[in-house]
């Protein structure tokens, strides 16, 4: 019993002991689960949520200031220190602005200011920080976000980072973007998050230089522990080259566009437009994501603002600028993108054959140096350009490399290498100066330039490397210095020199640490030194105890001024050499295939076909396009057939259109001279095709010879035309394919697409004409729909099928037809029918009248009476008294005796002046519609009697009034045209109890602005009158003859003026 106890408490146990490790397993499990569901939902909501930039603030200090930007997630960032404006640009990929204030104002002695920009939605963003003073910036990761810190103690940093150097060389390099060539992303970013890392990127004091200022920036990227190498860009070569942004940077003779890529821009065409003045590029094979037009204002008067927008195939920019600037451009690519210079005047020897030009004379003093530092570490370092090789190289020097350390004895020294390939005559210009650092401390240095051109390595003092290059220039940005004494290599700083004695040579010096094996690889348009590893470890430039640059720049120009002027050596060589060289690989191409012709024919070999190239700058075509301001947009949309005519659509043009077209064509294909003598069509085609870069399709029926001696060089593509007119053909661009077909086949594909475009037409007059009818009733507001709108209907409607009629009581539209005409009508109606504006006319009218009168008189008087004993008295009164008309002032003068008679005489001398002004003002206002005449009549109708045969009198009425009848039109700028008629009349005189009238009239017609006022004077009226009564014969005696006749003389003017003020007035339209 005791042992079946013990059994069964064994298996409870081994039972409790089985529940709880199943319960602990399964705890487990879920917990496990909750994890990973957690980890994956906040994977999720990192993808999705966007990365915004929260917050910006300015730490305002004197020295230093710190800028911190602020990120819901860890920001990945590239700066730029750019010398002109002086700033920091800081580009975040993918990040939005999520704050509302875009600019900010700084009150320090450093930061100028701070403007925020979201490039596209949804990112990238640019941040750009204005400086007033060149400052170091030290950027450090705090968080999610960054602080940037700007002080003026440079001194104390750089040596800060000296002492630095020691630790720095053994840690190594991680999540660098310039030491490994691959994009940052928020993994990679967030594995180093919570290390600090702080980027120096010393910069020079600014030297000012007429060129564009791009490849004088120094970068520095995001998540790098050290300063990177200058013009420095990481992107993933996929093939695609996508457009970034585009800048202008002013200076003092002109400005400079710079088109921002992943990679360089070496395909593109560039052409002047003068009507309007612009100059337009195409960048072939650059993608944008802007769907629609962009447009970037730049306020300087050598661009006044840029547009660009993209086709499928490539991203047109269209510089608006001025007639006096279309000659005086010049195109150059640069490591990522394109600069384009504007200034006042450009030498025309500087342009090169793809409009790569060359900038001003470089500046005898240079700019500062830029110090680029490196760790120790064993990934490759890589400046990324874009560069187009073929697949001839060209080994120059091939020496033997020691498997042990390199010492004295085992150096193997280039002296004089000149390599011998055929370079252009044309001045080149260095477009690349690269240093990449490689593994086991191999490193080498690349020289790009715009073309081939000839040089000489000459090695002095065991440690020093000349490279001289002849007809070449350096531009003066790239005029400085590149230190490489941080890196594993055997090079310890690079110098490029251009000065004016050295005329168009350039030389760029090398400082090695020791004397150590090279190669020289020249590619095309590259010059590839390749330097195997030194024993000598990476130190800082004060350790380094190099000379100073400026000094070893000045005795190596000087040394090269006087060897150009002594021996003249770097004369490069002629049209001859140039013309032999590639004769020669010409002429074995063309023989061998005219060999195998000739073989196939049973016929002899023919005569070797000559071909020389010489390269020379394409043309700058201004063409003058009669068109509106307006239409600059539209017109930038579409192609010129004249400078473009492989991109023209000559498909849809007739043959005799194609013909005068090509008269009057302008060619600017790269020159050549040819010599052919009976030579088969295809096989000239085929050279025509390698010279011109283009795709030719030759169909099967096309034949012929050529026979030509070109001695000077015309373009290819007139050449070209030449050959087709030759032998009776015809070419058709399609896209990049140039077709080549006889006359016959262009007619009769041309009679297909016609009869084709007829066919289509009839189908489609014959859908409509079975489209059904339908009926729609449209109402008009404001104008009349049988004056206004039912003629122009008509002229729309369709032919035996529409009809329209007018419904007067409502004012509408009846149509019948089809959906399509119906809706053209309703566009029209729309176009037609809008709320008519009235005009408030406000007039014065003012009459003044004046008036003036003078009477002078006389009146005399006898009285006699008896003696002195009488008691009569007797009066007379003599009847040659002559008084005034009116009423007047008199003076009096009486005798008691005339001549001793009884007789006494008194005489009164009488005389009037009279004065009188006069004004009638009127004021009347009126609203009238657009085009409607208003009348305003004021005044009186006098009563007169008017007498029939009769004799029976009627009583008539006349009007006399003031009347004003104005007939106003608004144009669609707001102005008012006035037609405008105004009369006032007025009772002269009663003849026979009929009164006169006089009248006053003014008509005229004007265009004034809304709310002016404006006069109408001029209308006078002068009256006259001088009058005379005298007594006869006593009056004609001189003097006294004035005591016997008197005068009246009288003067009335009129003058009117109107004055006369209109005002529009705006109704709303009501739906």
């Amino acid at each position: 019993m005791f042992y079946q106890e013990r059994k069964k408490f064994r298996k409870i146990i081994f039972i409790g002991v089985a529940v709880s490790v199943f319960l602990f397993l399964s705890a487990c499990a879920t917990n496990k689960a909750s994890k990973i569901d957690t980890v994956e939902g906040s994977t999720q909501n990192v993808e999705t949520e966007n990365k915004l930039i929260t917050d910006i603030v300015i730490e305002d200090g004197k020295d230093p200031v710190t800028v911190s930007i602020k990120g819901n997630q860890l920001l990945t960032y590239t700066a730029v220190k750019q010398p002109l404006p002086l700033g920091l640009v800081l580009y975040f990929p993918e990040t939005s602005l999520g704050i509302a204030k875009r600019e900010y104002q700084a009150e320090s002695d450093i930061v100028a200011s701070i403007k925020a920009v979201e490039l596209i939605e949804n990112g990238p963003s640019k941040v750009t920080i204005s400086l007033k003073t060149d400052s170091e910036p030290i950027i450090n990761r705090n968080g999610n976000g960054l602080t940037i810190s700007f002080s003026l103690n440079q001194q104390e940093q750089t040596k800060e980072m000296g002492q630095s150097d020691s630790e720095d060389q053994q840690r190594p390099i991680q999540d660098s973007q310039f030491v490994e060539e691959k994009a940052v992303t928020s993994e990679t970013a967030e594995s180093s998050a919570n290390i600090e890392e702080s980027v120096v990127a010393p910069v020079a004091e600014e030297v000012p230089v007429i060129s564009t200022p791009i490849a004088e920036t120094t970068i520095i990227t995001g998540e790098t522990p050290e300063a990177p190498l200058p013009q420095a860009t990481v992107a993933v070569d996929d093939g695609i080259n996508n457009f970034r942004e585009i800048s202008a940077v002013n200076a003092d003779d002109g400005v400079s566009v710079l088109i921002r890529s992943d990679h360089m821009i070496n395909e593109y065409k560039a052409f002047a437009l003068a009507d309007p003045p612009r100059i337009v590029l195409d960048l072939n094979n650059v993608k944008s994501d802007f769907k629609k037009q962009q447009t970037v204002a730049v306020d300087s008067k050598w661009v006044k603002k840029i547009r660009h927008f993209a086709y499928p195939e490539r991203l047109r920019v269209v510089l608006d600028t001025d007639k006096a600037y279309l000659s005086s451009y010049t195109v150059e690519p640069s490591e990522n993108g394109l600069i384009v210079m504007i200034a006042d005047s450009i030498e025309p020897e500087k342009v090169s054959p793809k409009m790569e030009t060359a900038g001003p004379e470089p500046e005898k003093i240079p700019a500062e140096p830029i110090i680029v530092e490196e760790e120790k570490a064993q990934k490759q370092v890589a400046v990324e350009s874009t560069v187009i090789e073929t697949s001839e190289k060209i080994s120059v020097v091939e020496p033997v490399v020691s498997e042990s350390s390199p010492d004295a004895s085992s150096v193997i020294e280039a002296e004089s290498i000149q390599p011998a390939e055929s370079v252009s005559v044309k001045t080149a210009l260095v477009n690349r100066i690269d240093f990449l650092s490689g593994d086991e401390g191999k490193s080498s240095i690349i020289i790009g330039t715009t073309r081939p051109v000839k040089y000489n390595l000459d090695k002095n003092g065991g440690v020093k490397l000349s490279l001289d290059l002849f007809n070449t220039k350096i531009l003066s940005y790239r005029q400085r210095p590149l230190i490489t004494t941080r890196f594993e290599s055997a090079v310890n700083r690079i110098i490029p020199i251009q000065t004016a004695g050295m005329k168009n040579n350039s030389k760029i010096l090398i400082e090695l640490r020791e004397s150590v094996p090279f190669t020289v690889e020249n590619k095309e348009n590259e010059i590839e030194i390749q330097f195997e590893a030194s024993t000598i470890p990476p130190q800082s430039l004060e350790k380094a105890g190099l000379p100073p640059w400026e000094k070893v720049m000045e005795e190596a120009a000087l040394e090269a001024e006087k060897m150009i002027a002594k021996t003249e050596p770097s004369t490069p060589p002629g049209p001859a050499a140039i013309e032999s060289s590639e004769t020669e690989s010409l002429s074995e191409q063309d023989m061998a295939v005219q060999d195998r012709q000739a073989v196939d024919k049973g016929e002899s070999p023919e005569a070797p076909v000559i071909a020389t190239v010489e390269p020379m700058p394409a043309p700058i075509e201004i063409v003058s396009e009669k068109m509106p301001v307006g239409m600059a947009d539209a017109e930038d949309l579409k192609v010129d057939e004249k400078i473009l005519p492989e991109l023209a659509e000559e498909d849809a043009e007739p043959v005799e259109e194609k013909k005068k077209k090509a008269a009057h064509r302008r060619y600017t294909g790269e020159k050549i001279a040819l010599d052919f003598y009976q030579t088969d069509i295809k096989n000239v085609l085929r050279i025509l095709r390698d010279v011109s870069g283009k795709n030719f399709a030759i169909d099967k029926d096309v034949n012929g010879s050529v026979t030509l001696t070109l001695v000077k060089p015309i373009p290819w593509d007139q050449v070209l035309d030449l050959i087709l007119k030759m032998n009776q053909l015809g070419q058709i661009s399609e896209g990049d394919i140039v077709r080549i077909v006889t006359i016959s086949t262009l007619r009769k594909e041309e009679k297909i697409r016609s009869d084709e475009l007829k066919a289509a037409q009839s189908i489609q007059e014959q859908q409509k004409a079975l489209e059904p009818l339908v009926t729609e009733y449209i109402p008009i507001n404001y104008a009349d729909a049988n004056a206004d709108i039912k003629p122009r209907l008509d002229q729309i409607k369709t032919t035996k099928r529409g009809q329209i009629g007018v419904d007067a009581r409502n004012n509408q539209i009846i149509m019948t037809d089809t959906v399509e005409k119906i809706a053209q009508a309703k566009e029209i109606i729309r176009s037609i029918d809008k709320v008519t504006p009235q005009v408030v006319i406000e007039a014065r009218i003012v009459e003044v009248s004046e008036n003036f009168s003078r009477d002078i008189g006389t009146q005399w008087g006898i009285t006699a009476g008896p003696d002195i004993n009488g008691n009569d008295s007797q009066t007379y009164t003599m009847a040659m008294n002559h008084p005034p008309a009116a009423n007047s002032g008199s003076i009096g003068y009486q005798f008691s005796r005339l001549a001793g008679t009884n007789f006494s005489l008194n005489a009164e001398l009488q005389a009037v002046e009279a004065a009188g002004e006069g004004k009638i003002i009127s004021t009347p206002k009126i609203v009238t519609l657009d085009n409607k005449e208003a009348t305003i009549a004021q005044g009186i109708e006098y009563p007169y009697l008017e007498r029939d045969s009769s004799g029976l009198s009627t009583t008539k009425f006349k009007d006399i009034d003031l009347e004003l009848k104005v007939k106003p039109h608004v144009t669609p700028d707001n102005r008012i045209n006035l037609n405008i008629n105004i009369t006032k009349n007025d009772i002269d005189s009663i003849t026979g109890g009929v009164p006169s009238l006089s009248t006053n009239e003014a008509k005229t017609e004007l265009l004034v602005n809304d709310g002016d006022t404006i006069v109408i004077g001029g209308i006078l009226k002068t009256n006259i009158a001088q009058g005379e009564r005298r007594f006869p014969m006593l009056a004609d005696i001189p003097v006294l003859g004035w005591l016997f006749k008197s005068r009246n003389n009288s003067t009335q003017k009129n003058e009117l003026l109107i004055f006369i003020t209109p005002k529009i007035v705006h109704l709303e339209s009501r739906l």
